[in-house]
């Protein structure tokens, strides 16, 4: 099927307002042969294979444009093919009680082949950079008590990003603050932080 959308708007209150948007977006079945040829799609066999095209998602985001799009495949639920990107400039990130501020942001969502005991998967991974010159942001108080009893976060995807802090960025813990300034990348194995 083939969906678009002219000129939408999603208006949040946690999130921001995302105004302009500009969306084409295609599904369809397709047979293996046309498929993005991969490991993982060796080892479904045969079958449909579900096809998500994303050729423009476009808009603002608090009157700052940006722009992404890309394809992606799956077997069943499996994924078999990854590949989309999200840019833009200046945005306004609002993340509710973690982060408020601007971002520069590149980013791109591929799969990255996992081999488990003759088992062939993709997982996928957001690759790229952050650069955040003007920000607050809110350390949870659980990532400070020390407590170090459960397994913590586990993501259902891998990430490989470098953050480039600006000057007018800064953490808040309890009741301190502190200015951080530099780059830092950010990088999971298994979901979880490394």
């Amino acid at each position: 099927g083939i969906a678009m959308l002219a000129d939408g708007q999603f208006l949040s209150e946690r999130y921001g307002r995302f105004e302009d948007l500009q969306i084409d977006a295609t599904v369809e079945r397709i047979s293996p042969e046309e498929a993005t040829p991969s490991e993982v799609l060796d080892s479904q066999g045969t079958g449909l294979i579900t096809r998500f095209m994303l050729p423009r998602f476009e808009g603002t985001l608090g009157k700052k444009p940006f722009r992404g799009g890309g394809n992606a495949e799956l077997a069943g639920i499996s994924p078999t093919f990854i590949n989309m990107f999200f840019k833009g400039e200046a945005l306004p990130v609002q993340l509710p009680q973690l982060f408020v501020g601007t971002a520069d942001v590149d980013l791109e969502l591929r799969g990255r082949l996992q081999k488990d005991k003759g088992e062939v998967s993709l997982k996928p991974v957001v690759l790229g950079a952050l650069n955040i010159p003007k920000g607050d942001f809110d350390l949870p108080l659980g990532s400070v008590s020390g407590d170090n009893t459960g397994d913590g976060i586990s993501l259902p995807f891998e990430y490989d990003l470098l953050l480039d802090l600006g000057q007018e960025f800064y953490v808040h813990a309890l009741d301190s603050q502190v200015r951080a300034v530099g780059q830092l990348r950010l990088l999971s194995d298994q979901g979880k932080p490394q």
